[in-house]
């Protein structure tokens, strides 16, 4: 992931529980300067509302073609910088539990 993406770096951090997204936020905040997540869920009623992130360093990608790009933009747009480091949080086939 992220070979297009030159002078990016792309950081997984893997979850499979809901829960678990404070305590890798609280674990890797100094090491990411922008985190995309998977659906509004664990990002705005998760991650934002539970003041874990603020709006200006997280952003969630759509489901379809062009919104990972979109959500990339929003990014830099947003911060006013390239970012060099970056987390996107995604879903499996197999869905995600709660």
């Amino acid at each position: 992931m992220g070979a297009e993406f030159k002078g990016i770096e792309f950081i997984a951090y893997p979850d499979t529980h809901v829960q678990e997204i404070e305590k890798i936020i609280a674990d890797n905040k100094t090491h990411v300067d922008q985190w995309y997540f998977s659906g509004q869920f664990p990002y705005y009623y998760y991650a934002y509302q539970n003041g874990w992130i603020r709006s200006d360093e997280a952003a969630y990608a759509q489901l379809h073609g062009s919104g990972f790009l979109g959500a990339l933009l929003e990014g830099i747009f947003s911060k006013g910088e390239i970012i060099q480091r970056a987390s996107m949080d995604t879903l499996c086939n197999r869905g995600y539990k709660t």
